[in-house]
């Protein structure tokens, strides 16, 4: 067996961290284990560490002390590091029957807050309606100007949260069906679990003002929200309302590589909001296009091509105006690129010291804060919510918006 291994034990079904007693087949195994039970189908950030001044193996599972193991004292190894498997008698051996994914070493002892920050999601902006996931990929909507329920984290953006004390609006609700999260307007969460109120949205569209339906949609064990009117492929179960057109673009910054990332939707762990560029539209107006998040090997970058300039697509993060819109403060997104080669989005001319790659176009400053206008004999009405008691799960009835 080689030196440090951090892996998944069967026979525990545990995460450990450790190392052979010795430099000899078959040699014992001294590590700690984690508390938790593994999850299948999870994504875990797991970080093992060892303190030779402490003498003490440390494993910590999404960021907290996960276990603890003193008094030890590995040998030397003088192996590579292979990722997803372990040696045993001279052969590969125990491979990882699962995915791997951003590994990385140290040298030296890696303080608490960072291993914590390496395994937290960011925070979003608030104001909006959020889509959010957990480890195993359920989906549930919150608003953002919430802390996200444990487990979750952000991954889109559905628009932003209306005045609810504005005429043809109605609050949306959390609920649960046992480990399914869905939205709904009642109040009651359809006979189900009530988990609290989420924010306001409008039931009939404003005449004057850009706003996104937000659907209910439906896979069988999973309850999402999505703007998409096919519900992604999956069953569609009516709207809820009408959101805002609109979504925070914003600048992250890695705490443990070289990368700027900049998206309208959510992130991964280990990264920190540093900035707001603006807002772009989530629906299509006029003199808009479509931008793109993209990656090259590590580095995230934005474009106006739809396939990415030739290099690896994430997904589109909304739409920026051509041209500086008229009668409205916007701010111009420029692409900046450092002298080693690295993409950033910035609102400067002088790209914070970078050099100007392109103008990709214009964000709003803010989002319009117009009175909506409604159709003539446009009012609000009641969700049609027919709850089926005799089942665990939300009724698959639809919900109509007014």
């Amino acid at each position: 067996m080689s030196g440090f291994v951090l892996q998944y034990r069967p026979q525990l079904n545990r995460w450990v961290f450790g190392a052979a007693t010795q430099d000899k087949d078959a040699a014992p195994l001294n590590y700690t284990a984690s508390f938790q039970v593994p999850e299948v189908n999870r994504w875990t950030a797991l970080t093992g560490v060892y303190d030779a001044g402490a003498a003490q193996f440390r494993l910590y599972v999404d960021g907290q002390l996960g276990g603890v193991q003193n008094n030890v004292a590995p040998w030397p190894a003088t192996h590579g590091l292979a990722i997803g498997r372990d040696l045993v008698n001279g052969s590969p051996a125990e491979f990882f029957p699962g995915m791997i994914d951003e590994v990385s070493t140290h040298y030296d002892v890696m303080p608490e807050d960072a291993i914590r920050r390496r395994a937290d999601w960011p925070a979003p902006v608030t104001g909006q309606l959020g889509r959010y996931a957990d480890g195993a990929g359920r989906r549930g909507s919150y608003a953002t100007s919430e802390p996200a329920p444990g487990g979750y984290h952000f991954d889109q953006s559905l628009g932003m949260l209306v005045d609810g004390s504005q005429p043809n609006t109605r609050t949306l609700y959390s609920c649960y069906a046992g480990t399914d999260a869905f939205t709904s307007p009642d109040p009651a969460c359809e006979g189900q679990t009530v988990g609290g109120p989420i924010g306001s949205v409008y039931t009939v569209q404003p005449t004057n003002i850009a706003t996104v339906a937000v659907y209910r949609c439906n896979t069988g064990p999973d309850h999402f929200e999505s703007l998409d009117a096919a519900c992604e492929g999956a069953t569609g179960e009516g709207i809820l309302g009408y959101t805002l057109a609109y979504a925070p673009l914003v600048r992250y910054n890695s705490s443990t590589t070289i990368d700027h990332f900049t998206t309208a939707e959510g992130v991964r762990p280990g990264y920190i909001l540093e900035g707001q560029h603006g807002f772009v539209a989530l629906d299509s107006p006029s003199s808009t296009q479509a931008i793109t998040s993209c990656v090259t090997d590590t580095d995230q970058f934005v474009s106006t091509n739809a396939l990415c300039e030739g290099k690896t697509v994430i997904g589109t993060t909304g739409r920026l105006w051509t041209t500086a819109p008229v009668g409205v403060a916007a701010n111009p997104v420029y692409r900046c690129i450092s002298p080693v080669g690295e993409s950033m989005i910035s609102t400067l001319a002088t790209c914070e010291g970078w050099t100007v790659d392109k103008l990709l176009g214009y964000a709003l400053d803010k989002v319009p804060d117009d009175a909506p206008v409604f159709p003539a004999g446009a009012r609000s009405a009641a969700a049609l919510i027919l709850p089926d008691k005799s089942t665990s799960t939300p009724a698959r009835t639809a919900v109509s918006p007014g």
